[in-house]
């Protein structure tokens, strides 16, 4: 069955799999505003492009994939509490080579994902646009799997997996997204938090796994929802352009810190490598830690550009290991009350500077 025009009414439709294969049915025009669609094991629903002249709009239908969902091209409307919902053991794959694009209208919608949510096409898939940030919430307690591509998410809640391969760009632009217990990252693809046209923030529930993370552009990390003594974890964290780590524990193998990076009432404890390289790092009430074994560079910035670590607000830099001050790198305190820089036992701060604290 095709539909190349708009459906609606009282009744549903069920895409069946009394046969094999099953039944399939494609959507390449029009507004779906019927109650529900059901697409049971072993069957397909397509999400085609019909080109010029053509759209499609979810108004108020709920779609529910217990088979196949493929979603080949075209941008898609979700209006009056539409829902994409895909069941355990289902797949939803974006195959698309170009841009897609779900945005939301009136009464918005959600894509919810307990099965898998997979993006095999080399195109990028965003919720939202650069015009208007609008788009349904993700919410996963399933798999999240970019295989390739690249993939903008907004605000959603999720206890599933992100998992990215090697090349590809999981970036989260807008909004606020909640991960609870059992959230995961894995693979080698760059996962980024920033925003477009608005902020965008983490709200962290639990001390979670991050390999690797680009936090910039009025991105935050909040981790007051961590009630766990274990603390949020990178593997890898870039900071820069006020990209924020703000209400809780954090630890950072490797860490490089650039310009206009902050942290307010938290605490980073670097596990490895810090590299600081911007001209205004700034802690607000927070503790950043060199631990034992770790070291610290504090290198330029750029040409005649110093890089700068501010203490505010009672702040401590703390080093355990080895810190290591170059370029005219500086470390100083602003105004009251009073931070602190503490040199523990074992720790080494060295500098080829002549002054390299004030305050």
């Amino acid at each position: 069955l095709e539909i190349i025009d708009s459906v609606s009414g009282a009744g549903s439709v069920r895409v069946v799999s009394n046969a094999v294969p099953g039944g399939v049915l494609t959507w390449i025009n029009g507004s779906l505003s019927l109650p529900g669609i059901a697409i049971e094991a072993g069957s397909s629903m397509l999400w085609k492009d019909g080109g010029a002249g053509t759209s499609r709009q979810l108004a108020g239908c709920v779609i529910t994939n217990s088979g196949f969902c493929g979603l080949l091209g075209g941008d898609v409307l979700f209006t009056q509490g539409s829902v994409l919902t895909n069941l355990v053991g289902a797949l939803i794959d974006i195959e698309a080579d170009s841009t897609l694009t779900f945005s939301v209208g009136a009464g918005g919608g959600a894509i919810d994902n307990a099965g898998i949510f997979q993006h095999s096409g080399s195109g990028l898939t965003q919720f939202g646009s650069l015009a208007s940030l609008l788009g349904p919430d993700f919410n996963n307690t399933g798999l999240l799997d970019l295989s390739k591509g690249q993939l903008n998410l907004l605000s959603g809640i999720s206890s599933g997996e992100f998992r990215t391969a090697t090349g590809t760009l999981l970036w989260f632009w807008g909004g606020t997204h909640t991960f609870n217990t059992n959230s995961s990252f894995t693979g080698t693809g760059l996962v980024r938090l920033l925003q477009t046209t608005a902020p965008a923030r983490w709200q962290v529930n639990f001390p979670l796994s991050v390999p690797a993370l680009e936090l910039g552009s009025n991105g935050t990390v909040d981790g007051s929802g961590n009630t766990s003594p274990m603390s949020i974890h990178f593997d890898s964290l870039t900071g820069s352009d006020n990209g924020t780590l703000s209400d809780g524990r954090f630890e950072a193998r490797i860490c490089q810190l650039r310009d206009r990076t902050i942290l307010t009432n938290a605490s980073l404890d670097v596990l490895d490598t810090l590299t600081l390289a911007g001209t205004n790092c700034t802690l607000s009430r927070a503790t950043l830690s060199i631990l034992p074994a770790a070291s610290a560079t504090f290198a330029s910035a750029g040409s005649n550009s110093p890089s700068t670590l501010n203490l505010a607000q009672a702040s401590v830099f703390q080093n355990r290991g080895l810190a290591v001050l170059t370029d005219g790198a500086q470390i100083q305190s602003t105004a009251p009350p009073q931070s602190r820089l503490v040199i523990a036992p074992g720790g080494v701060l060295t500098s080829t500077n002549l002054g390299f604290i004030q305050g």
